[in-house]
């Protein structure tokens, strides 16, 4: 009779983004290290989500990832997967397993027990925005509609999807390729001078010169804003040397937005609590147009506000509001304008102006 395996496929996987974590959490990793991680997140889509909810996992603990427990089981681990690859892995496999489990160990020790990190593996699995099959070239993350998800990619970059966003990343040896086909993202970029970091959004694409910063693709408008840094933003599809192509460069503090010809509005000075707000389930508006505020909401709830009087849509608004609260937001309308509201029976509420 044959023994029943002790761990399930997924399991495996679980164990092997642990064990990738573990070896990249020297900020010094060599290139050989980067590139062998990078191919096995490349042999499945389950790779890349296994090492996201380890990645979580680990973020979740905080300060727990530096107590004196953890570190030296992390040692351990290490020693024993070098003996291992010395040994033959077969033979060695076993012993690495153990190793791990002593880091699982000592990092939910360090919380609340083991129920810790089923709870959080199974939030995040359950949770997690589609990641595309292997017969696409790239891998594709999405949110739904009032979602968000952070994701580490492979050379240590993070993005951060806003709602009903997504992305298609394409890594090689010359460049790091983003493709955001709707949504609005931030992206935290890893040094590395030798793979340009790029987002094409419309018929823009943002080259990172070692930053932090938001693409937002409304419509056929693209907006960037940078938090942190230096991006370079260039009309796609036109050569280098074409005197016409739309190029500029953005720093700190910075947005500009781009119109569907490739017209660039004039740059603004970015307030950088209102780009990162929505991280937080915030939407901040200074000055801004109704109809542009209402579109906002409309992003992250299925029952929409609509605007009935067109008159209405040039009205100005500012205030800090959550997201996911969309009757605080009419409520406070109809106080401060001449605003009077019905809910439909598919909950969808009409705006009207009060004559």
């Amino acid at each position: 009779m044959t023994s029943r395996p002790t761990t399930s496929p997924a399991d495996d996987i679980i164990d092997e983004a642990a064990r990738w974590k573990t070896r990249l959490l020297s900020g010094d990793t060599p290139r050989a290290v980067r590139l062998e991680f990078e191919a096995w997140l490349a042999e499945s889509p389950e790779n890349g989500t296994a090492f996201a909810d380890v990645d979580d996992f680990w973020e979740s603990l905080g300060a727990f990832g530096d107590c004196p427990a953890v570190l030296k089981e992390q040692r351990d681990a290490e020693l024993e997967r070098q003996r291992a690859c010395a040994r033959g892995r077969q033979q060695g496999s076993r012993r690495v397993r153990m190793a791990w489990a002593g880091i699982a160990a000592a990092l939910l020790l360090a919380v609340t027990g083991t129920a810790a990190w089923n709870l959080i593996r199974e939030s995040n699995l359950r949770d997690r925005g589609r990641i595309a099959g292997q017969d696409t070239p790239s891998i594709v993350y999405e949110t739904l509609r009032g979602e968000q998800r952070r994701y580490v990619l492979a050379d240590g970059s993070a993005i951060h999807l806003n709602t009903d966003t997504a992305i298609a990343v394409s890594f090689s040896d010359g460049e790091r390729r983003l493709e955001l086909s709707r949504g609005q993202a931030l992206f935290s970029v890893a040094h590395d001078p030798s793979r340009p970091f790029v987002v094409a959004a419309g018929q823009m694409s943002v080259r990172a010169l070692g930053t932090e910063f938001e693409v937002f693709l409304r419509g056929d408008d693209v907006r960037v804003a940078v938090t942190d840094g230096i991006v370079e933003v260039r009309e796609s599809g036109k050569p280098a040397d074409d005197p016409d192509r739309l190029a500029t460069k953005l720093a700190r503090g910075q947005q500009a937005t781009f119109t569907r010809v490739a017209v660039l509005q004039p740059v603004q000075t970015a307030n950088i609590s209102q780009v990162a707000a929505w991280r937080t389930g915030k939407l901040i508006f200074a000055s801004t147009p109704l109809a542009e505020a209402v579109d906002d909401f409309n992003r992250y709830t299925e029952k929409q506000i609509l605007i009935a009087d067109n008159e209405l849509e040039g009205l100005r608004i500012s205030g800090v509001f959550r997201n996911s609260d969309s009757d605080q937001f009419v409520r406070a309308l109809a106080t401060q304008f001449p605003i009077t509201f019905r809910v439909e029976a598919s909950g969808d509420t009409v705006l009207e102006a009060v004559h």
